[in-house]
């Protein structure tokens, strides 16, 4: 089988959260579902924003259980999806091709890529570069 396009390798099943989505939780999912990204979408399922395992390390305190946390690390648990996703999210359609895809990775230097629909901004997939790695590795 020749992979061609985009839809061919997407990931179907995503973990989504809402944009009221507390850090803490999101941290869980992206632990618990062994994910780097997860995408934030609204409520008829439009994609919103994206948050990777590098922005909650960003946003976490380094302290938080250990011995030196203090109620402000803590706090950090408590910041939103909303204030942390990437909002200007570069996207796909099911119908681009696999090329066109991985040049707009390697040029944006992004590991993942939100896939919806052509009509409309409803989230359908999603693209990494782990996806676009098995690609190549099915034909070497």
């Amino acid at each position: 089988m020749k992979l061609k396009f985009v839809s061919d390798v997407m990931t179907r099943k995503l973990y989504t959260v809402t944009p009221d989505a507390d850090i803490k939780s999101i941290h869980e999912i992206m632990q618990k579902k062994c994910v780097q990204h997860l995408l934030v979408s609204g409520k008829s399922g439009e994609l919103l924003g994206m948050i990777s395992d590098r922005d909650i390390k960003k946003y976490i305190s380094p302290f938080v259980g250990s011995g030196a946390e203090t109620s402000k690390d803590r706090a950090t648990l408590n910041l939103r999806a909303a204030t942390i996703m990437a909002k200007n999210i570069i996207v796909a359609h099911p119908e681009d091709s696999l090329k066109h895809c991985t040049e707009t990775m390697l040029s944006k230097s992004i590991h993942a890529l939100p896939i919806v629909e052509k009509q409309g901004d409803r989230l359908v997939g999603l693209v990494t570069t782990t996806d676009l790695l098995r690609v190549l590795l099915s034909i070497l």
